[in-house]
């Protein structure tokens, strides 16, 4: 992930530093632009998607079980007019 990404959502310079607990809370109240347009996103989409919504996961990779999890939880949208 860019170091620039990092700093600009999280205040962190690598994925190291995140804390995975908290990365949720953190974005879009750092002030930063790209911080502010990532949680104007996700407010929007569940102001469209009423409760209950997933969380923010960040996981690193190579978490085998979270990734597991993730890729498993995946499935094809199959909506008319999308594909």
């Amino acid at each position: 992930v860019d170091p620039g990404f990092l700093q600009a959502i999280f205040d962190v310079s690598s994925l190291d530093q995140l804390d995975l607990v908290a990365a949720e809370a953190v974005i879009g109240t750092r002030g930063d632009p790209v911080s502010n347009k990532v949680g104007h996103i996700l407010a929007q989409v569940r102001r469209e998607r009423p409760v209950p919504h997933l969380p923010v996961n960040v996981m690193r990779q190579g978490d085998q079980h979270k990734e597991m999890k993730f890729f498993a939880s995946l499935i094809e949208d199959r909506t008319i007019g999308l594909q």
